[in-house]
């Protein structure tokens, strides 16, 4: 298992740099189940948290950007749509 948390560790630390965050949140997901793999149940919590709090973000991201689109596809939807 330390092979495995080294290595999704060093991932995690590149998306984190590279701003993936979709990427993050698996790698958060994955290194959680390791750690609780290898009975280290508080860092696995941390990790845990991380992964839910990443995908609030994400999630909170989508909702900024679909209401910034809403008014582009009412546009073309009362625009485009009827021909």
């Amino acid at each position: 298992y330390s092979e495995a948390l080294k290595l999704t560790q060093k991932a995690l630390s590149l998306s984190e740099n590279l701003h993936i965050s979709e990427i993050s949140a698996d790698l958060y997901w994955q290194q959680a189940r390791i750690l609780k793999s290898m009975n280290n149940n508080s860092d696995a919590i941390v990790s845990y948290n991380n992964a839910i709090n990443t995908i609030e973000l994400l999630r909170q991201d989508l909702v900024t950007l679909n209401s910034q689109n809403y008014d582009k596809r009412f546009y073309f939807r009362q625009r485009v749509e009827p021909v």
